[in-house]
C-alpha cells in the first residue's frame, strides 16, 4: 500500500516524523514535526490503514508543544513519542512529547519531557522499559563539536534518566532495536579538528538494556541516511550515502573526509 499524505492546511507537507503504536487500533501511524512552504506545522497528524489497504488521513486536533523538524520518532507500550528538533527560528529543542489514542480526537498528548541537552538530527529507539536518544546535532558552541555524542536513556518504568556515550560524536544516527539491545549505527561527522574535514561514521554503538553497558561493532561501509531493520534476529543497513569505498579503514574519523555524496 502507498499512501499520499494530502494537502492538509492548503500547502503540501513535507520533512514529517513518523511513529508506528505497537498496540493494535487506529490510526496505526502518526506523523508530527512535520514542514510546510509556509512554515513548521504543529498539529499531529493520523494514518489508518484498513484490510483493503485503503489509507484514512486524521488531521488530529493533538498538537506538539514546539513546532519544529528534523527530531526522531519512536513508540513504546501504547505511546507514540516525538523528540528533539529545531524550530527554525535559531533554537534547538529537547522537548519529548508522548501520545497516546484518544476516542474523541484520535490522538491526545499525555505527557512532555526535556532531554537534558536539546537537538536535532538524533536518533531513538526502544526496547523493554528503555528509550534511547542518541547523538544529534546541539547548540554549538558550547558543545565542543556540531556534533554530539551522548545518549541520553530514558527508564520509563520510575521515570529515570541514564546517559552513555557514542564512540563517535555525530548526528543523524540510525537506532533500531534487537531484542533487548538497541543499535546506534553510522551518521555524519561534522568539522572536526586537525584536519577540520566532514565524513560519515561506521561505528554500531550497542546498548544492552538489561546489562546497561555498551559494546560496539562496524558497518561495512561508513555512511548516512540509510535504511534500517530488523528480521529473525537480525539487523539490517542498506543503502544510503557513503564515503569513498577504496578506503581501508573505515573506523578512523580521519579517513572520512572523501564523501562521495551520489554514492549508494
Amino acid at each position: 500500500t502507498t499512501c499520499m499524505i494530502p494537502p492538509f492546511y492548503g500547502v503540501n507537507v513535507s520533512y514529517a516524523v513518523s511513529a508506528h503504536f505497537l498496540a493494535e487500533g487506529t490510526p496505526q501511524v502518526v506523523l508530527a514535526m512535520a514542514a510546510s512552504p509556509n512554515g513548521l506545522i504543529g498539529n499531529t497528524i493520523g494514518l489508518s490503514i484498513d484490510s483493503n489497504g485503503g489509507c484514512g488521513w486524521l488531521k488530529t486536533a493533538a498538537m506538539i508543544t514546539d513546532p519544529r523538524d528534523t527530531g526522531c520518532g519512536v513508540a513504546f507500550d501504547d505511546k507514540v513519542v516525538f523528540a528533539g528538533g529545531h524550530n527554525k527560528t535559531g533554537s534547538y529543542v529537547g522537548t519529548i512529547n508522548v501520545f497516546e489514542r484518544d476516542t474523541v480526537s484520535g490522538i491526545k498528548l499525555v505527557e512532555s519531557l526535556q532531554l537534558p541537552v536539546g537537538r536535532e538530527l538524533l536518533g531513538c529507539a526502544t526496547a523493554g522499559n528503555v528509550t534511547v536518544f542518541a547523538g544529534g546535532k546541539p547548540p554549538h558552541p558550547p558543545a565542543p563539536y556540531g556534533e554530539t555524542n551522548e545518549v541520553d536513556i530514558w527508564h520509563h518504568n520510575n521515570n529515570s534518566w541514564t546517559r552513555v556515550n557514542l564512540t563517535v560524536e555525530r548526528k543523524k544516527v540510525e537506532a533500531i532495536t534487537l531484542g533487548h539491545e538497541i543499535l546506534m549505527a553510522g551518521g555524519e561527522i561534522g568539522h572536526h579538528p586537525p584536519d577540520d574535514v566532514a565524513g560519515y561514521s561506521s561505528s554500531v554503538d550497542i546498548y544492552n538494556t538489561l546489562t546497561g553497558r555498551m559494546r560496539t561493532a562496524q558497518l561495512s561501509l561508513a555512511r548516512q541516511y540509510f535504511a534500517v531493520a530488523s528480521a529473525g534476529g537480525k539487523a539490517f543497513f542498506a543503502g544510503g550515502f557513503a564515503n569513498d569505498p577504496t578506503q581501508q579503514d573505515l573506523s578512523n574519523r580521519n579517513n572520512a573526509s572523501q564523501p562521495l555524496a551520489g554514492f549508494r
